[in-house]
Formats: structure tokens, C-alpha cells, sequence
């Protein structure tokens, strides 16, 4: 919707802040809406930024999302949440427009403990679950720590059962927490020390966003994921809705027909980075796919020039990612 946000987290990879000013023209939010429902999009997140420093335009655009059939997505810092009414009055708002789910971050980071800038109550994300919960919204969280974090994951629900007078098995219902590291591009690249990052390994080597979540960004870029590498470099770019007609078919065209893309996919940057002698630290897929397209982009294209039919045959026609999806699935069946 914009960058443009009220807080300023060292950890933010778009280096939102309250001094940025390059809205998303509502009309331009209709007819890229009108596009992708005509190619078969599903799910829209309107994000930032903060999304609801504009209240108006993000409830027109909820609305008219809604009407065309997407399942509907915000997610946002909740700094509007300073009661349980004054939740419940944004939040009735924006389900009465057409929201199915709510996310917001807590974490260090957004409640500034490392350098207390500004002042948060907690309380305001307890106010955001408890209006969430009896709104019937869906909603996740987001805990973004390193090795220095006093909230963590294990905090994070206690905290909930003891405020909102749940069992944890009731959180757990309720909530869905997303676990993740600051990533290091935009702000974080030079506010974290390197040695606060935590390592965050997936089980799965590939890229299961890139092709299939497309960035859409008020500057007019559309990106053919939504990680945090694609505000490091230019490589992720597929399409300008500002300069081209019927942009996201455009966009998606060209993605299916980059092999580097397919590649990213099957393997996932970090493979990708030791297949080609580069072993150096990374901290998850995001970070290794800016390091991949920024630090090594030289030598990223010289590989792939010189070995593109290994590619094309060994990596992407026959590669690993649907059994190791399917290894994947079958250990978190037997956890459960």
C-alpha cells in the first residue's frame, strides 16, 4: 500500500519509516485486482509499511478484493490497538469490509526493547487476539527474534494464555506464530551485528514462493516473490504495472520461461550456493537469495551459462523437491 510506517525497526528489510511517501493509487489497486482474479489469484495481503495509516483506501480496496472472491490479508503493527474497543472498532471495520485475516509482529523489534525509540503496550496485542478471536478473524503472528531476544516463541505463549486466560492448546488454536530471524537487507543489513543473527535452516532446500507470490510495489515493480532479498536487487523484477498493459499476465509469462527462477525453485538458493563452491554463512532462504543475486550475481550467471542443459535436466526435469516435500509432510504426520 506504501512504505510509509510509523515505527522504525532496525530489523525492516524495506526500510519502512514515517518519512516515505509513495502511495499505491486505489485505481491501480482495482484493475491489478481485476487482472490477477481473471488469471486465477486466490489470496491478496495488503501490507507496508503500515497499510492502515490509510484507512480509507485499504477499506475500499478489502472491499472490492472481497467482492471479487479473494481470501483477504492484512498485516500490520497494531499500533492502533491502545484498547480492547478501539480494536474491536478497526478490526469490525475491516471484517465488515472483507478481512478473513489479521497479522501483525511480536517481538523485540517491534515493541523497540533494544532501544526503546518509542513506547508500546503490550496490551495491544492481547486487545488485537481478543477482538480477533470474537470477530471470528483468522490471525498470525509474527515473532522475529536473534540471539539477544527476550521474546521468544515459548514466551510468546505464555504470555497469551496468562493475559487472554487461555490453555495453550487454545492459543495454539487460535494463533498461528510464524518464527523467524531478522533478515539481513534494508535497515538490519546495517543496524544488527552479524553475530546477533541466528541461523535458520529449512528442511526443505527449495524455494516454495518464488513464481507462485508475486510482489506488487507502489514504485511499479512486480517481483516474482515476496522475500526480503527482492529490495537488494533488481534480479527478482518481472514487470512494471506502471508501464505495461495487462501487467501480471506479463509477469507471469516471464516467469515461467526463467530457468534461473525454476532453478531457485527446485534447489533453493543456499543449495545453489554450495553447488557452485560459495560457502558461505547464511542466516535463512531469504538471506542466501540476496547473497546469491548480490554478492555472487557474476558468478551465479557465469555458472548457469556453463552448465544451463545440467541444469534444466538434473535440477529442475529431475529434481528431489516433491519427495523431499513428501519426507517432509510424513515426519511432521508422525510429530503430531
Amino acid at each position: 500500500m506504501d512504505y510509509k510506517c510509523n515505527y522504525f525497526c532496525d530489523h525492516c528489510s524495506v526500510s519502512a519509516n514515517p518519512y516515505c511517501n509513495n502511495p499505491f493509487p486505489l485505481e491501480a489497486i482495482k484493475k491489478l485486482l481485476d487482472e490477477g482474479k481473471q488469471l486465477g489469484f486466490k489470496l491478496v495481503v495488503f501490507t507496508g509499511g503500515e497499510p492502515t495509516l490509510d484507512m480509507d483506501k485499504l477499506l475500499t480496496a478489502l472491499r472490492y478484493a472481497k467482492n471479487l472472491g479473494y481470501i483477504t490479508r492484512v498485516v500490520t503493527n497494531g499500533y492502533w490497538a491502545t484498547t480492547f474497543e478501539k480494536a474491536m472498532d478497526v478490526l469490525s471495520k475491516m471484517k465488515d469490509a472483507g478481512l478473513d485475516e489479521i497479522n501483525t509482529s511480536f517481538d523485540d523489534y517491534h515493541l523497540d526493547i533494544p532501544k526503546r525509540r518509542w513506547s508500546v503496550d503490550p496490551a495491544q496485542y492481547v486487545y488485537i487476539v481478543k477482538a480477533s478471536i470474537k470477530l471470528n478473524i483468522r490471525i498470525g503472528i509474527g515473532l522475529i527474534y536473534d540471539s539477544n531476544s527476550l521474546i521468544t516463541r515459548d514466551f510468546a505463549t505464555k504470555f497469551f494464555v496468562l493475559f487472554l486466560g487461555l490453555t495453550p492448546h487454545e492459543v495454539e488454536k487460535h494463533i498461528k506464530f510464524v518464527v523467524d530471524v531478522p533478515a539481513r537487507v534494508g535497515r538490519a543489513s546495517t543496524e544488527i551485528p552479524d553475530e546477533k543473527i541466528l541461523q535458520r535452516e529449512l528442511p526443505i532446500s527449495g524455494c516454495s514462493d518464488i513464481g507462485k507470490v508475486y510482489g506488487l510495489h507502489p514504485d511499479g515493480r512486480i517481483t516474482v516473490c515476496c522475500g526480503h532479498a527482492i529490495f537488494a536487487t533488481d534480479a527478482y523484477d518481472i514487470g512494471n504495472w506502471k508501464t505495461e498493459e495487462n501487467p501480471l499476465s506479463k509477469s507471469r509469462e516471464r516467469a515461467s520461461q526463467n530457468l534461473i527462477y525454476w532453478w531457485l525453485w527446485t534447489n533453493g538458493p543456499k543449495k545453489i550456493l554450495k553447488e557452485i563452491g560459495i560457502h558461505e554463512r547464511t542466516t535463512h532462504i531469504c538471506d542466501a537469495c540476496k547473497i546469491l543475486m548480490v554478492d555472487h550475481r557474476d558468478e551465479i550467471i557465469e555458472y548457469f551459462k556453463a552448465h544451463k542443459d545440467e541444469i534444466l535436466i538434473n535440477d529442475v526435469l529431475l529434481n528431489t523437491r516433491a519427495r523431499e516435500t513428501v519426507e517432509f509432510i510424513k515426519k511432521q504426520e508422525v510429530k503430531v
